[in-house]
């Protein structure tokens, strides 16, 4: 028979579990310097302080453990941007697709629509905004590659869902 696991997502709240988050997001460093295209201190200070400062950070844990989180930002009631990390020994698992579920229920009434940006390589996170908002009977709306300031391409699309 096989084992069974408790999953949970938690609203980051410091003091409570800011040791837990701190603890997952030395272990993607890695990740953020492949997808964000920034160097971790400038990311941290621009995106994860923020998010952090405004408890727009959501972390999975398995058991007790925590084995990701996701990072996002809000504004006038639109999610747009976010950033998704999952231990790479627990992914291909939907853990992620359970992390934004679960963060959407949180969101619901905060929140109108989400955006996320997705790289085009990363197959699983697509289907996962595709099969959640199929889910909750919501339309998905996906932009064209995103094209930088520079004119470098990202490789990215914007994935929004919408009422």
């Amino acid at each position: 028979m096989g084992a069974f696991f408790m999953i949970r997502v938690e609203r980051y709240k410091l003091f409570f579990n800011s040791k837990d988050f701190e603890k997952i997001y030395h272990q993607s460093i890695p990740d953020v310097l492949k997808y964000s295209g920034s160097p971790s201190d400038v990311f941290f200070r621009e995106v994860v302080k923020v998010s952090l400062d405004n408890s727009f950070c959501f972390i999975l844990f398995e058991n007790e453990e925590p084995i990701g989180y996701e990072i996002i930002k809000i504004k006038n009631r639109k999610v747009d941007g976010g950033f998704t990390f999952i231990l790479p020994e627990h992914r291909g698992k939907k853990y992620s697709y359970l992390l934004r579920e679960n963060m959407f229920n949180l969101l619901k009434d905060e929140v109108d629509e989400f955006s996320t940006y997705i790289h085009n390589s990363n197959i699983s996170s697509i289907e996962s905004a595709k099969k959640i908002a199929k889910k909750l009977f919501l339309n998905l709306k996906i932009s064209n590659t995103i094209i930088m300031p520079d004119g470098t391409n990202k490789n990215m699309k914007k994935y929004t869902i919408i009422p």
